[in-house]
């Protein structure tokens, strides 16, 4: 019972729309179905149900987006690179944006105003619009010539290892005499943020690559 409440847990964030969705789902079944005695099936169904969420919420974003001016369409990338890699300058989403119930907003103990994904179908489908969007033009040119500065980097690292998930990717190190050494492979199979007052991600991600955010 414990393990069914986690996924229950993990999949909604305990939002109460999502559970209501949830609800909705499992109403389909009939209440000898397997999904109500079996944990694994059970988990199954959870699963199909998070990617149908991913799915609604993809299309209610890319909706806004395309009834977005050009100038604001920049403003929402911007806004969604500033919530995925917060050491980037800070930009805040619009109200009607909000009230689309994807994201919610938080301030930090200094009063610095923060978003985060309301749910993990919300954080998936946002993601996934992200990486639909090319890199920022300076960033373009700046990676052409490999002068990259320190979010730039970052940017493009973020960019191209989730565009590519579950490929190897090689970067060149170098050690403290800047002597080369082997190649670092990194392979990225998912994203994920850890919350306020969190420690980690939990169970399952014992390989991380974790970027801190400095505070300020």
């Amino acid at each position: 019972m414990a393990s069914v409440k986690e996924e229950i847990k993990k999949v909604t964030n305990c939002v109460p729309r999502e559970l209501i969705y949830l609800d909705a789902y499992f109403r389909h079944y009939p209440p000898n179905d397997p999904v109500f005695t079996d944990v694994n099936v059970f988990k199954d169904v959870v699963s199909d149900f998070l990617k149908n969420r991913i799915d609604q919420l993809l299309s209610m974003a890319q909706t806004y987006f395309n009834n977005l001016e050009d100038n604001e369409k920049i403003r929402y990338r911007r806004a969604l690179a500033s919530m995925f890699l917060p050491s980037n300058t800070r930009v805040e989403f619009e109200w009607k944006f909000l009230d689309l119930g994807l994201v919610y907003r938080f301030k930090d103990p200094l009063h610095h105003t923060h978003y985060l994904p309301l749910c993990p179908s919300a954080q998936k489908a946002l993601l996934e619009m992200y990486l639909t969007f090319d890199l920022p033009q300076n960033v373009e040119n700046q990676l052409r010539i490999g002068k990259l500065n320190v979010d730039q980097f970052e940017s493009a690292l973020f960019n191209r290892l989730l565009c590519r998930p579950n490929t190897v990717t090689l970067l060149t190190a170098t050690d403290l005499n800047n002597r080369n050494i082997a190649p670092v492979k990194i392979e990225f199979e998912d994203y994920g943020m850890i919350k306020p007052r969190c420690l980690s991600l939990g169970r399952g991600y014992d390989k991380v690559l974790l970027r801190k955010i400095s505070p300020v």
